[in-house]
């Protein structure tokens, strides 16, 4: 997870006072990305410049800054994970090996089939310097936020994960496909960057899975979100945009809407009455529980994925290992000097000179290999930070020498390394030739004193973290359940698994003398039914039951300072609420001890959070699917379940992405991996649902069946309940108001008002491909 930001606008407006602006309001970007953070400008254009500002969460290989910056001058803001599509090592970091892939990607087809094979949630903003354009979008259900901001008169646009208040009206972008900017050719005597059909959509398209080619034009496939590419993109007039006759093909398939092929063959199993199964079971065909068998390993091997693909550290561990990094890189400065007569290095190479403007050393030391999960990243110059917080000495006074560095110098783009990292111990350490660095133990403890000859041998993997890496937004229900128990056979055994379950104060039980059941809300008692049953699946297991217990006044307070700034730009009762919730549980700050007197305060450590967004749109968990079910049978259904899943970005999980990340955890939805969608759009309706059976039993029918064969027999049969009913928030207020409303809470802070104008969009066209 990361933040993104990125500005392209004309010289009139001033690098300086866009910088200022950036810089005033990176608060929400920086919580995104704890780990790292740095701001790089360019010139785009004889009269347009750009500004990349970005921040790191880290989870695979290097510890990567960002901006990333190819030796071709190419640059990579990634707010992403590859999960398939692109083969990455289990030591590579994601972001790099993009780039690399994104730099060899002389022609746009390239560069498209490159982006459009990513598998995994991604949004991205890339720099194609020799070309002057600007690419930029999100993934194809729109997992990741990125916002987008026109500056006055079309001078200009800003892309952003979150909205930064220095700059008024933002929208967001919508997953519609890969959007390009060109920025070449523009003059001073253009009307503004903006216009004359620089900007260009190039289109999510269903096409045939056996296409070898995954560029498509859009008289052979059907556009994937022609409702948002219509009518969402919203922002100033003078604006335009083109649609390219070509687009790029996405991974999904059309939904089946056929309503044969499922077997009636009776189901070979005991279907006794009193048996807890029989309710599903007398229901099920043999051909189902296959089904259900085949949907339990593909959403297993989604959830593992996500489960496996992260740091070895939890947020306090990470956090204490770079504040460890930080310290130790002061008493580098000795180290470099004794280490110039040790490995025989060059002094004048090693001159510290510094940027009064940058901050940065514009002639660094020695190539520096910061460690932190047991890998490495490779750096050259070191900011360190602002005047007011260097002591004389230039020593810990400074607490941002890690937290921003010029990421041009990083040598972890395309550049040779003729060197090797002998750092064990996660200080700075420098990099040596490889003939020089066959460095022993004792010389290392010799030039650290705070490295023992023993730490060395040991190496960082010895560091070892136990604490939970992993947490699930938990409500007891058959979707977080499902979730529960394939995580477990994933995560390691001696390592706890969070449940983060959350629930708001009731006012009409605020008088009671007693406030033991004051947070007894439908989730809080499914939870911990849930609870019991995981732990009799998964006995040896420490399950970490978070109760999380939001007061009215804290609601209230925390919306205001900070949550409707991450709903923001959406606006209506039903964001509130569910951006409120999942705030509030995403947080992970609760007490453990549930059902006993003795409450222990904790605050989940958890870099991943696993949530089950995705499941009621593709199996028909809410009510207005039973609804459509009944008004227009199986075939509006169907409609129906398409509809949902097209609209899940502009909905849900822009929105969801940015509360969650606030806490610097990375929000992953195993029901929204392209293998998992791929095959649920590929069965028959019929085959996943059946409405005619009561609630708790027909909606999310296969799921339910998944759930029975993973052994979680009562949760398999309850039903559907949404978070703001769950937890209760949807009462803790206004009980009048209708979800679609605007949301007067939200409106009472000082935001900007969205803007209604539409972009006009200009005839498909045959773009240079």
């Amino acid at each position: 997870m990361c933040g993104i930001c990125a500005f392209i606008y004309r010289n009139k407006i001033g690098i300086s006072e866009c910088e200022r602006k950036v810089l005033q309001d990176t608060l929400s970007l920086d919580r995104r990305g704890p780990d790292h953070h740095s701001l790089q400008q360019c010139s785009v254009s004889d009269d347009a410049n750009a500004l990349f500002y970005g921040t790191l969460l880290h989870f695979r290989g290097c510890l990567t800054p960002q901006p990333l910056q190819s030796s071709t001058g190419n640059i990579l803001l990634w707010n992403g994970e590859i999960f398939g599509g692109i083969e990455v090592g289990e030591e590579e970091n994601d972001g790099l090996k993009l780039l690399e892939l994104l730099d060899k990607s002389d022609l746009d087809a390239d560069l498209l089939t490159h982006i459009s094979a990513i598998q995994g949630p991604w949004a991205l903003i890339y720099w194609q310097r020799n070309r002057r354009k600007l690419w930029f979008g999100r993934d194809v259900f729109g997992r990741r936020s990125l916002l987008v901001h026109i500056l006055e008169d079309g001078d200009g646009l800003g892309l952003s994960s979150v909205q930064l208040k220095q700059f008024e009206s933002w929208r967001e972008i919508p997953a519609s496909g890969i959007f390009c900017l060109t920025v070449e050719g523009v003059t001073s005597g253009s009307n503004n960057i903006l216009s004359c059909g620089n900007l260009v959509l190039h289109p999510w398209v269903h096409a045939e899975a056996s296409r070898s080619s995954r560029i498509v034009s859009t008289k052979e496939g059907k556009l994937f979100n022609e409702v948002l590419t219509f009518e969402a993109f919203i922002g100033l007039k003078n604006v335009e945009m083109k649609i390219s006759e070509f687009g790029v093909q996405c991974h999904l398939p059309i939904l089946n809407f056929s309503l044969s092929g499922i077997s009636d063959e009776p189901v070979d199993v005991l279907k006794e009455e009193g048996d807890p199964r029989h309710e599903l079971l007398r229901w099920a065909t043999a051909e189902q529980l296959r089904l259900a068998e085949a949907l339990k390993k593909i959403l297993g091997d989604a959830v593992k994925v996500r489960v496996k693909c992260q740091s070895q550290h939890c947020n306090e561990c990470m956090r204490s290992l770079l504040e460890r990094t930080k310290e130790r890189s002061w008493k580098n400065e000795r180290l470099i000097s004794d280490s110039r007569a040790l490995f025989q290095v060059d002094a004048d190479v090693c001159t510290d000179k510094r940027d009064t403007i940058t901050g940065c050393y514009s002639n660094p030391p020695i190539e520096r290999a910061f460690c932190t999960n047991g890998v490495s990243f490779n750096e050259k110059s070191v900011n360190v930070g602002d005047d007011e917080h260097e002591t004389d000495g230039g020593g810990p006074g400074d607490s941002s020498v890690i937290g921003h560095f010029d990421s041009s110098h990083c040598l972890t783009r395309n550049e040779p390394s003729h060197g090797r990292n002998c750092c064990h111990c996660g200080c700075i350490c420098p990099k040596v030739p490889d003939e020089v660095g066959k460095c022993a133990s004792a010389d290392m403890a010799k030039l650290c004193p705070s490295v023992s000859a023993a730490d060395v041998a040991a190496g960082p993997s010895s560091v070892e973290c136990r604490h939970a890496k992993v947490a699930i937004l938990f409500s007891g229900g058959v979707d977080s359940l499902v979730i529960a128990a394939l995580a477990e056979k994933s995560v390691p055994a001696d390592e706890p698994i969070d449940l983060l379950n959350v629930a708001f104060e009731q006012q009409s039980n605020r008088a009671k003398s007693s406030s033991s059941g004051t947070y007894d809300v439908p989730d809080r008692i499914t939870g911990r039914q849930g609870l019991t049953e995981l732990k009799m699946l998964a006995p040896n297991r420490q399950w970490n039951f978070v109760e999380i217990d939001v007061s009215s006044e804290e609601l209230q307070k925390t919306r205001v300072e900070q949550i409707q700034d991450l709903v923001y730009p959406l606006n209506t009762v039903l964001d509130d609420s569910i951006g409120c919730a999942v705030w509030f549980a995403a947080r992970g700050q609760g007490t453990l001890g549930a059902g006993t007197t003795n409450r222990i305060p904790y605050i989940s450590p958890a870099r991943v959070v696993l949530v089950g967004m995705g499941a009621d749109e593709q199996f028909a968990g809410y009510s207005r699917h039973r609804i459509r079910f009944k008004e227009s049978g199986w075939d509006g259904l169907n409609e129906e379940i398409q509809m949902e899943i097209k609209r899940i970005s502009s909905r849900n999980l822009g929105r969801d992405d940015r509360v969650i990340s606030d806490h610097s955890r990375e929000a992953r939805i195993p029901f929204l991996d392209e293998k998992v969608v791929n095959f649920t759009s590929s069965l028959p309706i019929h085959a996943k649902v059946n409405l005619s059976l009561p609630r708790g039993v027909g909606e999310k029918f296969l799921l339910r069946l998944c759930a029975l064969q993973l052994g979680l027999v009562k949760g398999s049969l309850l039903q559907k309940r949404a978070i703001q009913f769950g937890s209760r928030i949807a009462k803790a207020e206004n009980r009048r108001e209708k979800a679609c409303d605007v949301c007067v809470r939200l409106q009472r802070a000082a935001m900007p008002e969205p803007i209604h104008e539409t972009w006009t969009i200009i005839n498909p066209t045959v773009s240079q491909i």
